[in-house]
């Protein structure tokens, strides 16, 4: 067929048009799944396409080129997304820029990568136009316009992502796959979709493949044993941001303990009768020693938690600290006491469990 196609653009004599021509015939080689050949349940076609392209083979986009992008086109809504790793997270932006979105969400793409290149294994961004707003109308009627885009926007990038069923990955129907097995697709909130992360899950939650937004449960579960090792590496800048604090208070308490412990009437005991000083510190010292630490670490649970708030936001890590200010941002105060319920449940939970660990190590303690 190449070679078919080849002779017919010799035949070309505008220089222009054989440009334009071989751009098409590069677009469909490197396009790696549609969903063009899908029906509604009526048997009509469907009102918005996708194309999944391998934006290395497709020739003259600028850098940085996506590990896969994403073209959604209808007459409700254009858009993009642009994902740089096969575990990758970013937001969907509500565009005002019709002629040029891609642009516009490549560049904010670039800032991403550049930004949180030690903190993110990989980035991604996503940007939707809508496309039938009310002129004239009111905030609300706009509002709502916009929303019913971003559902549509949403169901049709999902109309060509692979799902998870009992631990299975299940292809999309009337999809000819070109590119392995692809599940993952998580997005966060950005300019004009704070309020729309519910609606989003809600629709993953239509299509039975709901990724949780963790990066390391999300890459557990793919199996991928490089996407774990990359997700766990990219995890050690905000765990030493969030334990630096209290790892040093922990030390000097440790340090603290097992001094005094060892200054007690009983270790001087086990000393003078040729205890040695290993056996001491194993033996006598160290259960007594911890007791009091572990009494702290159970303190300092929300202590971590509330540091977490700040470390999750700086870093762009997905935890529950990002998630409560995403849920603040976008005023939902419902979900804002929720998450803070979970969160003093967590806290008096630990606490619990620390009284019990507590009891299990000291050994004046006998059951």
């Amino acid at each position: 067929m190449h070679k078919t196609i080849e002779a017919a653009l010799s035949g070309v004599p505008n220089l222009d048009e054989d440009r334009t021509l071989r751009r098409y015939v590069n677009a469909i080689d490197a396009t790696l799944r549609t969903n063009y050949f899908q029906k509604n349940t009526d048997g009509t076609p469907r009102d918005l396409l996708a194309f999944k392209f391998d934006p290395k083979h497709l020739d003259g986009l600028p850098d940085p080129r996506p590990f896969r992008e994403i073209f959604v086109y209808g007459t409700e809504v254009e858009g993009v997304h642009l994902r740089f790793g096969k575990v990758a997270r970013g937001g969907l932006r509500w565009s005002d820029r019709g002629q040029d979105y891609r642009t516009e969400v490549l560049g904010l793409v670039k800032a991403q990568q550049v930004k949180n290149a030690v903190i993110v294994p990989v980035g991604a961004k996503g940007g939707f136009f809508p496309k039938n707003l009310p002129v004239g109308g009111s905030r609300d009627e706009v509002f709502n316009a916009g929303r019913e885009a971003y559902k549509t926007y949403i169901r049709t990038l999902l109309s060509i992502t692979d799902n998870i069923v009992d631990d299975k990955i299940v292809h999309p129907e009337k999809v000819v796959i070109h590119d392995g097995d692809d599940p993952y697709f998580v997005v966060a909130a950005d300019k004009g979709t704070a309020t729309f992360s519910d609606i989003a899950n809600e629709i993953a939650l239509q299509h039975e493949g709901l990724q949780t937004g963790f990066y390391t449960l999300d890459a557990l579960s793919t199996g991928d044993p490089q996407l774990v090792r990359d997700v766990l590496e990219h995890a050690v800048l905000p765990a030493i941001a969030l334990g630096l604090l209290t790892g040093g208070i922990f030390l000097r308490l440790v340090r603290t303990n097992v001094i005094g412990t060892l200054n007690t009437g009983y270790v001087e005991a086990a000393r003078s009768r040729g205890v040695n000083e290993r056996r001491l510190l194993r033996k006598h010292a160290w259960r007594p020693a911890l007791v009091p630490i572990i009494t702290v670490i159970g303190l300092q649970v929300a202590l971590l938690l509330g540091g977490a708030v700040l470390t999750e936001t700086t870093f762009e890590w997905k935890g529950l600290g990002f998630q409560l200010i995403e849920y603040v941002n976008a005023r939902d105060f419902v979900a804002v006491q929720g998450m803070v319920v979970l969160l003093a449940v967590i806290v008096a939970l630990t606490n619990f469990v620390v009284d019990i660990i507590a009891a299990l190590v000291d050994p004046r303690i006998r059951f």
